[in-house]
């Protein structure tokens, strides 16, 4: 039986998106999931409903995953964010984890995004 999870993707690409779900569901999870892009649109999905994990790529043209960092701290919204994206300097992956996400994995890394999924699951 799949596990539940509710997943709130914030990314300006509805293929990675979709990718994303896919690896998902093959990892086992029936996701109930939201793709975001902008600062209004994650405001208004943070408001309508709670999120077992936020997934976000780096740096989109009107949104990025420091900002959502902020937004949750700003809101004190403790949902998991996981950056999900291309690769990245190491700078700048040390930066996101030092705001508060949980981790960085790049996108063709759909199953350590599975395992760490579920490894903080089985802590809950």
């Amino acid at each position: 039986m799949a596990t539940p999870l509710r997943v709130l993707i914030i990314d300006d690409s509805e293929d990675d998106a979709l990718l994303l779900m896919r690896g998902l569901k093959r990892g086992g999870f029936e996701t109930n999931s939201n793709r975001v892009d902008t600062a209004e649109e994650v405001a208004e999905a943070l408001e309508k409903q709670t999120w077992d994990f936020i997934l976000s790529d780096f740096n989109m043209p009107h949104f990025t995953s420091s900002s959502a960092l902020d937004m949750l701290k700003e809101k004190g919204i403790h949902t998991p964010l996981i950056v999900v994206s291309g690769a990245i300097s190491p700078r700048d992956e040390e930066e996101v984890i030092r705001q508060g996400a949980l981790a960085y994995i790049t996108k063709d890394q759909i199953d350590d995004l599975i395992a760490l999924i579920t490894k903080r699951l089985e802590k809950n």
